[in-house]
């Protein structure tokens, strides 16, 4: 039995429901992101996010997670965790230790006095366009590199305090991180990374823009054969 008109836009439409919509903008602001528990993981460090047709997870991290050895006794230095304000998204930590070997840190944003990351990771593979800062300061201590993202990024400032980094043409990602620290920090080299080098100076991820991944053209071509034969089966009935 050949298939009709009918299966065969509903086909075309099924098809079509799969093609890329327009760039979706994920903000940060105040109550955009829903905390996640998870066994051994303390409350704040991960929060999950959902717009715009986008969904995925933001844990914030710090390098005083790592284990120390002080006066005989093994652990983490502190314990991260995301922070949102009208600015966006940065990290602070509780410390584990004495304050005089490490105060808390009450900065609501990525500062680079202790290595502070937020680490992105969507539900699927997308097509990452842009991340844009805020609390952006320019000046000659603070210092960014685009560490292994494929070449054609560039970083705007915006003059207002903002700034944006647009991703070279078709990175396709599923997880990166945005990392500060004091120079010299050595960025991690895996596809997607972000790292600010700074001085006392601190900043926020305020949005990140992402566009899905293109269908392939052989799906394009083959949309647009099931429309032709839909035209040719309706041309066919009315004959």
């Amino acid at each position: 039995m050949g298939l009709t008109t009918k299966g065969l836009l509903g086909f075309a439409l099924a098809i079509a429901t799969t093609l890329p919509a327009q760039a979706a903008v994920i903000s940060f602001l105040p109550g955009d992101l829903a905390p996640l528990s998870a066994p051994g993981v303390p409350d704040g460090v991960v929060g999950a996010f959902s717009q715009n047709g986008v969904s995925g997870q933001v844990a914030g991290l710090a390098a005083c997670m790592a284990d120390v050895t002080l006066f005989g006794l093994t652990g983490p230095a502190c314990t991260p965790a995301y922070t949102e304000s009208p600015d966006g998204l940065g990290v602070t930590y509780q410390s584990l230790l004495p304050d005089i070997f490490l105060p808390d840190d009450d900065d609501p944003a990525l500062d680079g006095l202790i290595p502070e990351a937020l680490l992105f990771h969507f539900d699927k593979v997308v097509r990452v366009v842009s991340v844009t800062f805020g609390l952006w300061t320019p000046g000659t201590d603070q210092a960014f590199v685009g560490a292994a993202v494929a070449p054609g990024g560039a970083l705007t400032d915006n003059g207002d305090g903002t700034a944006t980094y647009v991703f070279g043409p078709g990175v396709l990602l599923d997880l990166f991180a945005v990392i500060a620290g004091p120079d010299p920090l050595t960025c991690l080299q895996e596809v997607g990374n972000i790292c600010v080098l700074t001085g006392p100076m601190s900043f926020t991820v305020a949005s990140i823009e992402v566009a899905p991944v293109p269908l392939p053209a052989a799906g394009l071509l083959l949309l647009g054969g099931l429309g032709g034969l839909a035209a040719l089966s309706r041309r066919r009935r009315t004959g």
